[in-house]
């Protein structure tokens, strides 16, 4: 399984229907459909009649028909605004549709009004027309709609009826088997959202002749250059070795001067990439599936970005130093990146950034401290499966808003003990190979009771005496809002099972009852609150019991709650955790932190 693939599957369970005549064409489409950027109504618009072909995965030759089926078209969720000419030319109908209404109070001829309200909707229908919204020809829109047996249907040509809608805003296309490309597809002069995947999943391009499937794909790729109102685009799955003749991808795009979201994955052979200096609109930028890629360029133009994404651009050993131009960064994944071994200093300069995630960068060694320190807007901190990262920065104290610590599949031999001022965290994540020999889940164990936030506790490659520990630490401090905890098993790359950390297989050590052996870990924690609120209440009682000219009222509260545990007997809710504590201290730390 691919760590860092995130397609998701459309759902295939709707069964084909080839007749149009349906009462409810909407039932035929799944609740998941269609995956709309913008928003739509219930129901259809308008249908297009569509040429498909089923593909296969055999060799033999894939079945393409002309079928009576229809794709849907969705209308905006908003009724479009009149034009002031179209205001104009319809005043005077109106009001002759106002005098008909006003010679007929006492009785309505059916004919007359007839004939005064036709010119009135003719007007409209000419004018605004049917307000398609979003046409959705995906693989997974199409297949959901018309497969069946667990085939895979695609489009053979979009169909000409779409080029007469001209209000379309949002247009979805598989291109893995267009025999012919929509050259007019610029014609389509309000089309805000474009998503083209060309990827070929069932092998059929290579089944078909490679010459026409280029033509094909170049003319569809020179015609995005007139789409002056493009916001949002989505170009996947081309492989530039069938091209022949087409222009350079910085040459397609670079009078796409308004978009806002660009995604460009898996572009099999691209080697560059459109200078960003035009696209000062761009707000989120996702570069994904590059083998050819060995460098960005200056993205600092960007200044309206939020989001960059780069996913598995396998040949890209650095970033720009330029990355810290980009202030209005809120969002940074770097995943997939094999041959970077840094970060560059200058991402300290983003300091609006609230959410960072590294993941499988697998020759990224360290994370450095000044980077860690500037950026203290932080509240999502994501490091994934760098098995070169043993230590983490103690200066990750620093960052006292982060809510969500995600340490999965790093060769961490200890965490700094820092982490207990990230007082605001609710959700720490934290996995270790097997093979890494170190503390840090007896680290982490010291410092739980300090997070009184946290809400779910998820960790991996446990021992037995790391079990022991946390079941002591949460004995002692049994925290509040903790609902989930949780080990992951089939370590570091995507576990296959979540267990509980199972506190019951220690239940005579942790000083538990006898039928503790058969409670869960939700039920051992209930337990543990129970019991420290008895010793809570009671520590708040000697105040009264004693009064205020006894030592006692000079002893803060973790020291009287100490006299109570140790008076009422029997419990050791916090001797063990303390003497565990003690113990840990006095240990030497480890060279790596």
């Amino acid at each position: 399984m691919d760590e860092y693939e995130d397609e998701m599957e459309a759902d295939s369970n709707s069964e084909a229907s080839s007749d149009d005549s349906s009462p409810d064409p909407s039932a035929r489409l799944p609740a998941d459909q269609p995956a709309s950027m913008l928003p739509v109504a219930p129901g259809f618009d308008r249908e297009l009649r569509v040429r498909l072909v089923e593909l296969s995965s055999g060799t033999e030759a894939d079945e393409e028909f002309t079928d009576r089926v229809y794709v849907p078209c969705f209308k905006p969720a908003q009724p479009a605004v009149p034009t002031a000419e179209e205001l104009r030319l319809l005043a005077p109908l109106v009001l002759k549709l106002q005098e008909v209404l006003s010679s007929q109070q006492l009785c309505f001829d059916a004919e007359v009004l007839k004939e005064s309200f036709e010119p009135i909707y003719q007007l409209i229908h000419d004018k605004q027309g049917i307000r398609v919204n979003t046409v959705d020809l995906s693989l997974g829109a199409i297949t959901a709609l018309f497969g069946s047996d667990g085939g895979e249907i695609a489009l053979v040509e979009v169909p000409d009826d779409l080029r007469q809608l001209t209000e379309v805003r949002e247009l979805r296309v598989a291109c893995s088997a267009l025999r012919t490309a929509p050259v007019w597809l610029g014609e389509l002069v309000n089309l805000e959202v474009l998503y083209l995947d060309a990827g070929d999943r069932s092998g059929f391009v290579q089944r078909v002749v490679r010459e026409n499937y280029s033509v094909t794909l170049e003319a569809l790729l020179s015609s995005l250059s007139g789409l002056a109102a493009l916001k949002h685009l989505t170009l996947k799955g081309f492989d530039l070795a069938v091209f022949q003749h087409l222009a350079p991808l910085p040459a397609l795009i670079e009078r796409l001067t308004s978009l806002k979201t660009l995604h460009i994955e898996d572009f099999r052979g691209l080697e560059e990439l459109p200078c960003f200096e035009r696209f000062t609109a761009l707000q989120e930028l996702t570069l994904k599936s590059f083998s050819k890629l060995a460098q960005l360029p200056a993205i600092g133009v960007l200044t309206n970005l939020t989001t960059l994404d780069l996913n598995r651009i396998l040949q890209l050993t650095q970033l720009p130093p330029c990355f810290g131009q980009l202030t209005s960064l809120t969002k940074l994944c770097l995943s997939g990146l094999l041959e970077l071994e840094e970060l560059p200093g200058s991402i300290k300069a983003l300091t609006r950034m609230h959410t960072l995630q590294v993941r499988g960068c697998s020759k990224l060694a360290s994370l450095p401290a000044s980077i860690v320190v500037a950026l203290s807007a932080l509240k999502k901190l994501s490091l994934w499966n760098l098995r070169k990262l043993t230590s983490l920065p103690k200066s990750i104290g620093a960052l006292t808003a982060l809510t969500m610590l995600d340490l999965r599949g790093c060769a961490l031999r200890d965490v700094p003990s820092s982490i207990e001022l990230l007082t605001k965290l609710q959700v720490i994540r934290l996995w270790i190979p097997a093979e890494v020999d170190g503390r840090a889940f007896k680290t982490l164990a010291t410092l739980l009771p300090a997070l009184r936030l946290l809400e779910h506790l998820d960790i991996g490659g446990l021992g037995e005496d790391d079990v022991l520990s946390i079941g002591r630490s949460l004995k002692a401090w049994p925290l509040p809002l903790l609902e989930n905890t949780y080990q992951s098993l089939d370590l570091p790359i995507m576990p296959n099972e979540y267990l509980p950390i199972n506190l019951k297989q220690c239940w005579q050590t942790l000083g538990l009852l006898p039928e503790a052996a058969g409670w869960d870990d939700t039920e051992i924690l209930e337990h543990w609150r129970l019991q420290q609120q008895k010793v809570v209440a009671f520590a708040g009682g000697l105040h009264v019991r004693l009064g205020s000219a006894s030592r006692v009222s000079s002893l803060n509260d973790v020291a009287l709650v100490l006299i109570a545990d140790e008076v009422l007997g029997g419990w050791s809710l916090l001797k063990l955790w303390q003497r565990q504590r003690m113990q840990y201290e006095a240990e030497p730390a480890s060279s790596s932190t």
